[in-house]
């Protein structure tokens, strides 16, 4: 699977790093400056950003990873990963690769492991960017993926067939795509074992109050509000069947001021049915926000160092106000016995 990253299709380095647990990450990491990590969702890999990559990459470090159990990352035997765990590793990741501030832009099931980690670490984020998501919003998914999520039917159409990956580059897109980029989705999940982060990921959709990622997704819900004055843009394929109109406008009533761009003819892989369109919106947001983010920096650069001027002024006041007391107190009493040293506070 490695040859893949050297193809013209992705033409990028391949990096890995292992995180806590054990797990080795594979990831892309492409130019210099402000840093930008971008999660994908399932049954995709860092392959769905390709295009957002190489036209980003000229402005920006730009990191997109795989998931664990995804795409070229490592395939743990046995083990089952909830949110929870996804948001984790995806913590331990910036540990490991040394990510202390950056914007995230997250598509399909990336958008609640993203946003979680941002909720746990908001003094990390200075951006968000959605495109085709979901946060809170399980309730108004599709049959289909309802159906996806039960066993063991579920396990059919997701592990033990490709059929989940087909129907994703097939349905999921408005305008159909070459060959060669479908072979190049499936590429990592062609054997039955490689597929099962892709079962347990569906398993995962918290349905019900009952489910074990239930309370994570809750509690991602409510630490939104801690983005009221973070730049966010939420970019929508509308032709979208499963994370559809409903959905965006939900997604969109968690972020007022979010910059919303409806793409009429595009479906839920966005940044294939609209590449340049996407591209574009996404990248002009961020060099703008860039810009806005320095200045505002600055204008509370100026406010805490006069906060802090002020704070120093108080407390030389507070040091007067406890020593020249007590010396004016020394001085008056050697006036009165005729004694000072210092003729300078004599009147005659």
């Amino acid at each position: 699977m490695d040859t893949i990253t050297t193809r013209n299709i992705l033409p990028f380095k391949s990096h890995f790093v292992p995180i806590k647990g054990g797990y080795n990450v594979h990831y892309l990491d492409e130019g210099e400056g402000e840093t930008l990590v971008l999660i994908h969702g399932n049954p995709t890999w860092c392959f769905f950003y390709r295009n957002l990559i190489r036209e980003l990459k000229d402005n920006f470090r730009v990191i997109a990873l795989d998931l664990v159990g995804c795409g070229l990352s490592c395939r743990p035997k046995g083990e089952t990963f909830r949110l929870q765990d996804r948001i984790k590793h995806l913590e331990s990741f910036f540990e490991e690769v040394g990510i202390k501030e950056c914007s995230l832009i997250m598509h399909d099931w990336g958008g609640p492991i993203g946003t979680g980690l941002a909720v746990r670490h908001p003094d990390w984020i200075k951006r968000l960017v959605f495109l085709n998501t979901t946060l809170t919003e399980v309730e108004t998914l599709p049959w289909i993926i309802k159906t996806a999520a039960q066993l063991p039917l579920g396990r059919l159409l997701t592990k033990y067939s490709g059929n989940f990956v087909k129907m994703a580059t097939g349905w999921g897109v408005y305008r159909k795509l070459p060959r060669e980029i479908k072979q190049n989705y499936l590429e990592p999940y062609r054997k039955i074992a490689s597929r099962e982060a892709i079962a347990t990921f569906v398993e995962d959709i918290p349905l019900s109050p009952q489910h074990p990622s239930y309370r994570e997704l809750v509690t991602i819900g409510e630490g939104l509000k801690k983005f009221s004055n973070t730049p966010v843009q939420i970019v929508w394929g509308l032709k979208d069947p499963c994370f559809h109109r409903e959905m965006l406008s939900k997604v969109a009533n968690h972020f007022p001021h979010a910059e919303v761009v409806e793409i009429p003819d595009a479906s839920h892989l966005v940044l294939e049915d609209a590449p340049e369109r996407c591209c574009s919106v996404i990248k002009e947001f961020l060099l703008r926000t860039a810009v806005e983010i320095k200045n505002q920096t600055k204008i509370e650069g100026k406010h805490q160092n006069s906060k802090r001027a002020q704070e120093n002024e108080a407390i030389k006041a507070v040091e007067v106000n406890q020593i020249f007391p007590s010396e004016i107190n020394s001085l008056y009493s050697r006036l009165q016995h005729g004694n000072s040293p210092d003729n300078k506070y004599c009147t005659h």
